[in-house]
């Protein structure tokens, strides 16, 4: 029986090395990682700091990847902490917690994009980690409150609607909670 994809997102900080460092060894494992993940995304949020999103295919092969002694010794190397989660559909159910999105936009720079939602101040979301992808793209980690209705309602505010128009700004959203490997 096929094990079903997850979307994997990984909060990675990091206080040896340099981010050029980093992203040549990430970069060196995508051969390795092609063989149980797609789709992947990886965004920058400070020079020692990434988002990465993975739909993994296998979880005993990311857990394998996570523990092979190359990949470790370059966690250890570079002194690096990852919190990581599994991402699913968002339910009419849900409210308040962790969520994860990449918004893809034009006409706009990426810091352009993030400025105009710190700005607001009727946003419900808070903590947010931005990591800009490309020119075009923004990943955030946040913490939302409110319920799926109320961001609805967000969405139809006349300066968010006019903002998400002139942009064409899309968003594929996802509830996160933390991935054990147990």
């Amino acid at each position: 029986m096929k094990e079903k994809d997850m979307i994997v997102v990984a909060h990675c900080k990091f206080s040896n090395g340099s981010m050029d460092e980093w992203i040549s060894f990430y970069n060196s494992q995508a051969e390795k990682r092609s063989k149980f993940t797609s789709n992947e995304t990886l965004g920058i949020v400070s020079d020692s700091e990434t988002i990465f999103t993975w739909t993994v295919g296998s979880q005993d092969q990311l857990a394998e990847h996570g523990a092979d002694p190359e990949v470790a010794a370059n966690i250890a190397r570079m002194n690096e902490q990852a919190d990581v989660y599994e991402a699913r559909e968002i339910q009419d159910s849900d409210g308040p917690g962790q969520y994860f999105g990449v918004w893809t936009f034009e006409n706009e720079t990426p810091q352009q994009w993030i400025d105009v939602w710190r700005a607001d101040e009727k946003r419900l979301s808070r903590n947010e980690v931005f990591a800009i992808v490309n020119d075009n793209s923004v990943a955030v980690l946040l913490e939302a409150f409110g319920t799926p209705a109320d961001h609805a309602q967000h969405l139809e505010r006349p300066e968010v609607k006019e903002h998400i128009e002139r942009i064409n700004e899309k968003a594929q959203i996802w509830k996160v909670d933390p991935l054990s490997f147990d």
